[in-house]
């Protein structure tokens, strides 16, 4: 007998469809509480209603809970009326955003995790850790950051904001661009890692960036040198003069006839 594939039609039934999902593969499912797939095996529904029924699942039900009590309730309800009023999808809305001071202690775990350098899979379950080692904290049963969480918060956040923010320090006073060319064994190319260095009551040096070439003429590294210049000065123009749309519309175009000129040379 062959294994089972997921029916999406299992989620719309009352008992599954507010922890049910699919799993990346076909012959699993995804259980949003326990934040892991489990197999179908040859049984298929019936190895949902069995993992409902596990001691793990009924715990971290339990806990979701006593975090969120009215996020369950919400999400066995019917759905809202199309007519309903903002007011009523805001609050629905904010049952799912996590409170400020979570937001701001998954930040702070981020930044220690990527400082240390540890892996995002070593965050995998980190949550349950903390609310096992502080059961009276609210904080720690709503503090959710697991692998793909961390990944996503320390690319499209914090190293985001980090990069504007030197671009903006270093748009005030004179710098230095310090760039490394050297094989990258893994991607099989070029890459040029660049470095600002300043004077800030001392002499401060950050990484920058990296750029990644297929080859490493003079003319390829000065072509990605000053792409990496010209977005720096962008993010800095941005941030200090929001008013001078023109400025900022010409290096967009410049950028843009750059980023043609390097894919024509690559």
């Amino acid at each position: 007998m062959g294994k089972c594939k997921f029916n999406d039609k299992w989620m719309e039934e009352d008992a599954f469809r507010v922890w049910l999902a699919p799993a990346k593969n076909k012959n699993e499912a995804m259980c949003k509480f326990c934040k892991k797939p489990f197999s179908l095996g040859t049984v298929g529904v019936k190895a949902i209603e069995s993992h409902m029924k596990g001691g793990k699942h009924l715990r971290y039900m339990a806990a979701a809970k006593e975090s969120e009590p009215g996020l369950i309730p919400a999400l066995f309800a019917a759905p809202p009326n199309v007519a309903s009023s903002d007011a009523t999808s805001q609050s629905t809305i904010k049952n799912f955003v996590s409170p400020p001071e979570t937001q701001k202690a998954e930040v702070i775990w981020v930044l220690h995790t990527v400082m240390r350098h540890n892996s995002f899979k070593s965050n995998e379950e980190i949550s349950e850790v903390f609310a096992a080692m502080f059961p009276d904290s609210q904080l720690a049963k709503s503090f959710s950051c697991g692998e793909n969480k961390t990944a996503y918060i320390a690319k499209y956040g914090t190293a985001s904001f980090i990069k504007k923010e030197l671009s903006r320090s270093v748009s005030e006073k004179p710098y230095v661009i310090m760039f490394d060319e050297s094989m990258n064994k893994t991607t099989k190319n070029k890459q040029m890692d660049l470095h600002l260095r300043f004077w800030t009551h001392h002499v401060i040096s950050r990484y920058y960036g990296s750029e990644f070439m297929g080859r490493s003429r003079a003319e390829d590294m000065l072509g990605h040198f000053s792409m990496a210049e010209l977005i720096t000065k962008s993010n800095s123009m941005r941030k200090r003069c929001k008013d001078k749309r023109g400025e900022l519309m010409d290096l967009d175009h410049e950028i843009e006839k750059r980023v043609a000129e390097l894919r024509y040379m690559s």
